[in-house]
């Protein structure tokens, strides 16, 4: 590993101390040494886009979606699973207690002002489920002058969106409130995986393909509409105080076609293949209050309180699409929520010597809970707290962030077996209080160039499905689960530089990662048990890797950008790589302005991906184009009597028709889509 690091280094330096000049790089307070990349939402206001889309322009990071527009996705960050990526909104966790994801798709960026992409771990700051790294929104706030900004949406299978928002700001205080609205009856084309795919052995393969090939199947009952809203306000009481407020909500109703592995053959039709009866609903809520203080002793406090519901049901209709026999009509519902308080703390800079010190703390207490309809209610407390330190010396150029998190946590009792048609008994969950160290540093090479690493601890605990899911006889949870711990290691060199020749606003990073767990937790057949699904701890996992990322602009009319990582993985329990982590992901993206019109072309690629732990089911590479088209009409020529802020895109999505599928038995469209938007924004 010193090898490559070293030659990675070398590499850059090479590369950017010639051009090394000007200063401005992306920085979190709480983890000024980490690597990370922040999008602002309001430059895609112009454009029909979602949250996961956005983050395709992050490096490091890879989105998995469940289905088609508007269906569950998650994100994983440098080979981590979406239960080790956190979620913050306006500094409230957005994971479940009960599945521990988020689904980006109850997301709108219409109410977000940036997305901030840490990569690395955030467990010190943070604690569990930031081991690969942190998702930060912070939802949008009123500008300057009033506004009020509305659109809306049509496009390819019969797909209805819209959107309004209203923001009035004044000296003291400023408030926005937001509404977005979507549906699609999302009734899909798509090619299941072909059956040697599935098996590895030549020979079998060679029968498999005298078969009948499968055919192009609808995805029926993958219908939906969702609403979401965010309240946002802030109110300064004076020069240096401040109160501030977030309310959101989200709300989706729509079918459940379910899981199509292993129901697919040759010859099947569309309603033989999915659950054409079952729905689901789906809500959250989520309220926060905040009060800052910029001038508290010789440094700046805020104290926020919180509280986050969700909640989701479903209702299978003749009991059979999501159990393996028919029990008659079923309906489940789980409610999972979240409150509690935090009190953070920034220091100044004091000058002690050669050196000056700054400090940053934080102290977080939670309540979670989670019931559902088919087992008991169960609940966790949990307590953390974070200290962070800066030194600098050699005027600033170097900067060390030693940081201490710690973690305690309590969870409830739960029903489990020790095995198989065993007694249902009641089971403790071995909860352990850790220290969470991270080290960062950050040295100045030249003006516009510097070297960053980071050395931490990672740690994540099971959440309530991976512990006590119910008991089904073939599936069920594991209340003997240990806790996923890892260290995480990168470095890196970062470039900045405001002008370079023809470009503006260069951006460059050269990262190589690397970090190791010690207990891995997958879902996995247990021989021993029935072949029962459950979770356990599969033991050591490497993952390792580098990111590449770029973005510049040209004649200041043309915007070009591109990142690619690298990822290498493996499980030594199997000897296998992850699953759901292709080894390489590329992303290109350009925009050019043509007076009031813009033009944008997207180009993203994965490698072939596995779906299974044994490495035997695997999804094809693929390629895919995206095309749009902006213009503000009333610049344009002859156009001056349409009202002024009137603005109409186009978008044209997968124009090769590349078949995608990010997960065993849930398909993506595999043809063009295409949406026209509409947006009235007067200024």
């Amino acid at each position: 590993m010193k090898i490559k690091i070293n030659r990675l280094i070398a590499i850059g330096i090479l590369l950017f101390a010639p051009f090394a000049w000007g200063d401005d790089f992306p920085e979190v307070p709480d983890a000024p040494s980490a690597f990370v990349n922040v999008i602002h939402a309001r430059e895609y206001d112009d454009r029909f886009e979602s949250v996961e889309d956005l983050l395709h322009h992050a490096a490091g990071v890879r989105v998995r979606r469940f289905g088609g527009l508007g269906s569950h996705s998650t994100a994983s960050i440098r080979g981590a699973n979406a239960q080790q990526v956190l979620v913050l909104l306006d500094g409230v966790r957005l994971n479940t207690s009960d599945r521990g994801e988020v689904d980006l798709s109850s997301i709108a960026v219409r109410s977000l002002e940036k997305i901030e992409v840490i990569r690395g771990s955030g467990s010190a700051r943070y604690g569990s489920d930031a081991v690969g790294g942190v998702i930060k929104l912070t939802s949008r706030r009123a500008e300057p002058d009033d506004s009020v900004d509305i659109s809306g949406t049509s496009g390819s299978l019969e797909t209805w969106g819209g959107d309004a928002s209203i923001a009035k700001a004044t000296h003291q205080w400023n408030a926005n409130v937001n509404f977005n609205r979507l549906q699609s009856e999302n009734q899909f084309q798509f090619t299941p995986i072909e059956a040697e795919n599935l098996v590895t052995d030549h020979r079998a393969k060679a029968r498999l393909e005298r078969l009948p090939k499968f055919g192009r199947y609808h995805r029926l009952n993958a219908d939906f509409a969702q609403n979401s809203g965010l309240a946002r306000f802030e109110w300064s009481r004076n020069a240096t105080s401040s109160i501030s407020g977030t309310a959101n909500f989200f709300e989706r109703e729509g079918g459940q076609p379910g899981d199509i592995s292993g129901a697919a053959l040759p010859g099947a039709t569309d309603e033989s293949i999915g659950c054409n009866h079952a729905t689901e609903d789906k809500q959250r809520a989520l309220l926060s209050l905040a009060w800052n203080e910029r001038q508290w002793g010789n440094g700046a406090f805020q104290a926020q309180g919180f509280h986050r519901y969700n909640r989701r049901s479903l209702y299978d209709e003749g009991g059979f699409c999501f159990l393996p026999i028919e029990l008659g009509d079923q309906r489940t519902q789980s409610i999972d929520t979240s409150s509690g308080v935090e009190f953070s703390y920034a220091g100044r800079p004091t000058k002690l010597g050669p050196v000056y010190l700054s400090g940053r703390s934080a102290t977080t207490v939670r309540y979670d809970t989670v019931r559902a309809d088919d087992s008991e209610a169960k609940h966790r407390w949990v307590g953390s707290f974070f200290l962070q330190e800066e030194v600098r010396a050699l005027k600033g150029r170097l900067r060390f962030f030693p940081a201490l998190g710690f973690e305690t946590a309590k969870t409830s009792e739960g029903l489990g077996r020790s095995a198989s048609f065993s007694t249902l008994i009641k089971q403790e969950v071995e909860d352990e209080s850790v220290f969470l160290p991270r080290i960062g540093m950050i040295l100045g090479i030249a003006n516009g160039l510097r070297l960053k690493s980071n050395y931490q601890r990672a740690y994540r605990r099971p959440n309530f499905t991976e512990l006590f899911h119910p008991d089904y006889g073939f599936v069920r949870g594991n209340p003997t689960l240990q806790p996923e711990d890892s260290w995480n290691f990168d470095v890196g060199l970062e470039f900045a530089r405001e002008s370079l020749g023809p470009l503006r606003q260069v951006r460059t990073e050269v990262v190589y990662f690397d970090r190791s767990i010690e207990d891995s937790i997958e879902w996995i057949q247990n021989e021993g048990s029935g072949r029962t699904l459950m979770p356990q701890n599969t033991g050591p996992a490497d993952v390792s890797g580098y990111e590449l990322k770029t973005s510049a602009t040209v004649f200041e009319y043309l915007d070009l950008a591109a990142n690619y990582t690298r990822t290498d993985s493996n499980v030594a329990a199997t000897g296998s790589e992850l699953v759901q982590t292709p080894e390489d992901v590329y992303f290109a993206s350009a925009a050019i302005r043509l007076g009031p019109a813009k033009l944008w072309l997207e180009f993203t690629r994965e490698s072939e991906i596995l779906l299974d732990r044994f490495n035997i089911v695997h999804a094809d590479a693929f390629a895919q184009w995206d095309l749009g088209i902006s213009a503000q009409l009333s610049e344009l020529p002859f156009m001056s009597w349409v009202p002024r802020g009137l603005e109409v895109s186009s978008e044209w999505i997968n124009l090769t028709d590349q078949a995608r599928i990010d997960s065993w038995g849930l398909p993506l469209p595999d043809s063009k889509l295409w949406y026209l938007r509409f947006r009235l924004a007067p200024r």
